[in-house]
């Protein structure tokens, strides 16, 4: 862009008969009028298209999109000072130097404002998104060499999210091993490791969420019937039947290809019947007692 101005300059330079620097003026005979207004004309016509080729370049260049984005999204302006917008175009030039999708980021920045957090827990969600996105990265250039992956923008962004949840590295690879071993890609995987996510967000033990899932993928259960056997963690409450429990019953059921509903029905049953022993001990403690 230096050179493109230099040579401007250059041009002026000489229609107008500057001379250079140490240089002395050289005579020169009078100009034809209309040479003099033409190349004036030319030179004034390049810098204005170098001007307009800056001005697009700048509005553009996706940093600058997003710093104006920042500043007033969702037409809400003033939303951060200049230390914290500062702070969020230096998280979105790590991302653009590492070159990962800021969609993500943007997407956490607009519901805090929707939700009107505070501006320094935005900047402190979207840093952390920011390092995920980067340890995702990491984690797919190393199951790249494992597990076919057909889309890695998308398989970044997933990955991402999920490891802003509750799942963990080794419980990922643990997955991938099952999954390439049942000819799977990546894409395929992760809805499963989805599921193991929201079981533990929901506070089911991660043995329980993990074998459960694992155990569908061996016996190429479909997601969705995974999805619904998973939810049968939720049919009794816990004091009834522990979660160990449940998962012994669900295992069993996927072992031997039985039905959600007699599954469902045996973890009904059996709570049932538990309730009702614990009952009669109960009993048993009180008619001693008299």
């Amino acid at each position: 862009m230096v050179g493109i101005c230099l040579v401007v300059s250059e041009f002026e330079r000489r229609h107008r008969n500057i001379p250079q620097a140490g240089q002395a003026p050289k005579r020169t005979q009078k100009k034809n009028k209309f040479s003099v207004i033409l190349c004036h004309s030319v030179a004034n016509l390049m810098k204005s298209i170098i001007k307009i080729f800056l001005l697009s370049i700048f509005l553009v260049n996706p940093l600058f999109a997003q710093k104006e984005t920042l500043e007033f999204p969702d037409k809400i302006g003033g939303y951060f000072n200049d230390t914290e917008l500062n702070s969020l175009i230096s998280i979105f030039k790590d991302l653009e130097k590492s070159e990962l999708p800021t969609d993500l980021l943007m997407n956490r920045i607009k519901e805090g404002i929707a939700r009107k957090a505070k501006p320094e827990i935005i900047i402190k969600v979207v840093r952390q998104k920011k390092e995920n996105l980067i340890q995702s990265k990491k984690l797919l250039i190393s199951y790249k060499k494992r597990v076919k992956i057909k889309n890695i923008d998308y398989s970044i962004k997933i990955l991402a999210e999920l490891l802003g949840k509750k799942i963990e590295e080794k419980e990922l690879n643990n997955l991938i091993n099952i999954g390439v071993a049942n000819e799977m890609s990546f894409e395929e995987i992760i809805p499963f490791a989805e599921i193991i996510s929201n079981l533990k967000e929901r506070n089911i033990p991660p043995d329980c969420a993990n074998e459960v899932v694992t155990t569908a993928i061996v016996k190429n259960i479909p997601l969705d019937i995974t999805n619904k056997l998973s939810d049968l963690f939720f049919e009794i409450p816990q004091q009834q039947l522990s979660f160990n429990e449940q998962r012994e019953i669900i295992i069993d059921g996927i072992l031997n290809k039985r039905s959600i509903y007699k599954i469902k029905r045996e973890i009904i049953d059996t709570a049932k019947q538990r309730s009702k022993e614990i009952d009669e001990n109960r009993q048993i403690i009180l008619d001693e007692r008299r």
